[in-house]
């Protein structure tokens, strides 16, 4: 037997963290469940944003190039526009049907 008011040991004291209901684990592991789950909202729509942004990315550059040839139309004529716009959206169709293997 042990003198009074002696330490009882290291397994008495490894059992008292255990001693915990669940529900006050569960409480104190929300703040950590509440990060985790807001990071990966905040991962999901940026991700969606990058799709977003690189699906619609040529015709932001056919507008651009567009734009840039049309300041040029007096010098090369407007059918080089024409051609110019027609190159272009024949390359993005068949970078899309590639994309899909058909």
């Amino acid at each position: 037997m042990s003198a009074p008011g002696a330490s009882a040991g290291p397994a008495a004291t490894s059992t008292l963290g255990r001693s915990r209901p669940a529900l006050a684990r569960a409480l104190q592991a929300l703040p950590t469940l509440l990060r985790v789950g807001l990071s990966e909202v905040v991962a999901y729509r940026a991700e969606f944003l990058v799709w977003i942004l690189t699906t619609n990315m040529p015709l932001v550059m056919l507008a651009l190039w567009h734009a840039a040839i049309r300041q040029l139309a007096i010098q090369w004529g407007y059918i080089a526009v024409l051609g110019f716009a027609a190159v272009r959206v024949w390359r993005a169709g068949v970078r899309r049907f590639a994309a899909f293997g058909g």
